[in-house]
């Protein structure tokens, strides 16, 4: 019914990250961007509901029971680009719009990109080095970053 899809409704945005308007926002650029979306809703959506809900649900119970009754469900999909003429990097932040994160790796550390997602203490920093389909998840509090370096491309 309509709470079922409530439940399981997300957003996929395709994100560089650029901030202001962009002049190569054409609609034929907003139309691609729409069957993207489509294209990668048909792909996530049964490994968002059979597998990486299951597992932060079961993962993290403190965080994810009692909330509206929803439970922690996929708000929001993000494919995001780092490359060399783009953003580079997402400065430290902790996730303030979700409880838990989930992100998952597109290109492989160390051939197609160096540097990448770290977590810090406040002071220093530890990268993760991530391969095509690793994943990280993490609560809202951890205190994390992304820097990509050299001229690789990370998604």
């Amino acid at each position: 019914g309509a709470d079922a899809a409530q439940e399981t409704a997300h957003e996929i945005f395709v994100f560089n990250g650029a901030k202001g308007s962009n002049p190569h926002e054409t609609p034929d650029v907003i139309k691609a961007r729409k069957r993207a979306r489509e294209k990668l809703s048909k792909i996530m959506d049964p490994i968002l509901e059979t597998r990486l809900t299951p597992y932060v649900q079961q993962r993290f119970p403190g965080v994810c029971t009692g909330r509206a009754g929803r439970g922690c469900t996929p708000c929001f999909s993000l494919v995001r680009k780092y490359r060399a003429g783009e953003r580079r990097m997402h400065g430290i932040h902790r996730d303030g719009q979700a409880l838990v994160t989930v992100v998952i790796s597109l290109s492989d550390y160390g051939t197609e990109y160096t540097g990448g997602l770290y977590i810090s203490d406040g002071e220093s920093r530890l990268v993760v080095p991530l391969d095509r389909g690793d994943a990280v998840v993490h609560q809202f509090d951890l205190l994390h970053g992304v820097d990509v370096t050299g001229d690789g491309e990370r998604w």
